[in-house]
C-alpha cells in the first residue's frame, strides 16, 4: 500500500492534468518526495525507495516537459509537523534536525516555484 501511495499519487495527478496543461501551453507541477528520496529513511527500505521513485519521476518529468511551458520542483522537507508525524516522538529519524511547520513549508515552496527553482529542500547539506 505504501509503495502504490507514494508513486500513484504523482503519476495520477500528472495522467490527469498534464494534456490541459499542453494544450494551455503552461502549467507547474510540485512533486513531493521527503528528504528521504534524496539521502535514504533508516529503518524503512519501501520508503527510501518509493521516494527515490519519486525524484526520478520528477526529473523525467522535468526533462520531458521543460521544453514545452511545463515547469516541475521537487519537494524534498526532511520533518514536516503533519498528521502523519504528530504521533511519533519528535518526528522520530525524520525530526533529527528539527520539525518544519506545514504552513512554512507551503510558503518557502510557492516562492521558490515563482523562481522557477526544481530542487526544493530544508537543510543546507544539499543545497
Amino acid at each position: 500500500r505504501q509503495r502504490q501511495m507514494c508513486i500513484r499519487d504523482s503519476t495520477n495527478i500528472v495522467r490527469y492534468s498534464i494534456s490541459k496543461m499542453l494544450e494551455n501551453k503552461s502549467g507547474w507541477f510540485l512533486i513531493t518526495a521527503s528528504a528521504a528520496g534524496l539521502l535514504s529513511q533508516v529503518g524503512s527500505a519501501t520508503y527510501s525507495t518509493t521516494k527515490h521513485a519519486t525524484v526520478g519521476f520528477a526529473e523525467w518529468l522535468s526533462i520531458t516537459y521543460g521544453e514545452k511551458n511545463i515547469g516541475v520542483s521537487l519537494l524534498c522537507p526532511q520533518g514536516v509537523n503533519t498528521p502523519m508525524t504528530e504521533k511519533i516522538k519528535d518526528g522520530g529519524v525524520a525530526g533529527i534536525n528539527g520539525m518544519l511547520e506545514a504552513e512554512d513549508v507551503a510558503k518557502i515552496s510557492l516562492n521558490q516555484m515563482a523562481k522557477g527553482k526544481f530542487l526544493i529542500t530544508f537543510f543546507n547539506e544539499l543545497e
